[in-house]
């Protein structure tokens, strides 16, 4: 009886799937967080240099697209790519938009963009 109850509660144990299908096929999981009126989001991308990264931002859609090269043992080399785009809640700032990459983990923080005020005025 014990048993039966784990097996209900312990993820994909009643799926005859593997795990991994549940599971992004290349392991890169987009983080998001809001913090201080940005959203930042994390990628882990190990082994990819900061050239062969690309971002755009849209408005509300931010693209991210790295490329990674491979030496295969014929002596080939093969090119993988790792695309998200992401619809942001409000529309993103780009001239305050930021980028790094560092020990292998993109970090780009997205500035929220602000919308003018209205404000009133007077009829002279």
């Amino acid at each position: 009886m014990v048993r039966l109850f784990h097996d209900l509660h312990t993820p994909f144990s009643l799926f005859p799937l593997p795990r991994e299908a549940f599971e992004p096929r290349d392991g890169a999981t987009l983080g998001v967080r809001d913090v201080d009126g940005a959203y930042e989001f994390s990628l882990d991308l190990p082994g990819v240099a900061q050239k062969d990264v690309d971002i755009t931002l849209d408005g509300a859609v931010l693209s991210l697209v790295a490329r990674r090269t491979f030496k295969l043992l014929d002596g080939t080399e093969e090119v993988r790519t790792l695309s998200r785009r992401v619809k942001l809640p409000t529309k993103g700032d780009a001239d305050k938009t930021t980028a790094a990459l560092k020990d292998g983990v993109l970090t780009v923080r997205v500035a929220k963009f602000e919308q003018p005020t209205v404000q009133r005025i007077a009829v002279t």
